[in-house]
């Protein structure tokens, strides 16, 4: 047959010409758009209802890891940040060394080794190789 491209002038024509085709196109025309601007808030409401979930999913599933991946020892640094006495968070905080040397000496033996492993395992600590890094010859003549 004909090509559909030759079909649409005839409707046009249809519609510009019969004054009951053409009311009737408007009359679809604006109860579609009525649907529209009654549906759109209704819509906006369940858009953001489903963001508001999706979001709350991603954060339960994700938790803190994308922002605070786990150290070497598999431990969270925020949360062992959190966990520690306020005079070392004050030092890490400063990046001050002496004065977090200092915190760990003011506290009993077990308690500084304690938090001293969890900041090594959480990654918030990464204890001092030598001089050069993994240089521990100083370290093996003392043993000797």
């Amino acid at each position: 047959g004909r090509p559909a491209r030759d079909g649409v002038v005839p409707v046009f024509e249809r519609l510009i010409d019969h004054e009951g085709t053409q009311e009737s196109f408007q009359e679809s025309v604006d109860t579609f758009v009525k649907k529209i601007v009654a549906r759109a808030p209704e819509k906006k409401k369940e858009m953001d209802k489903e963001m508001a979930e999706a979001e709350a999913e991603e954060a339960k599933s994700s938790g803190s890891k994308p922002l605070n991946p786990p150290g070497p020892g598999g431990l969270d640094p925020m949360e062992v940040f959190n966990t520690l006495p306020e005079e070392m968070q004050s030092a890490f905080r400063a990046k001050d060394i002496q004065r977090l040397q200092a915190a760990l000496a003011a506290l009993p033996l077990e308690e500084a080794k304690h938090h001293l492993k969890r900041c090594s395992d959480s990654g918030l600590w990464v204890p001092h190789q030598g001089p050069a890094e993994g240089d521990d010859e100083d370290d093996e003549d003392d043993e000797d």
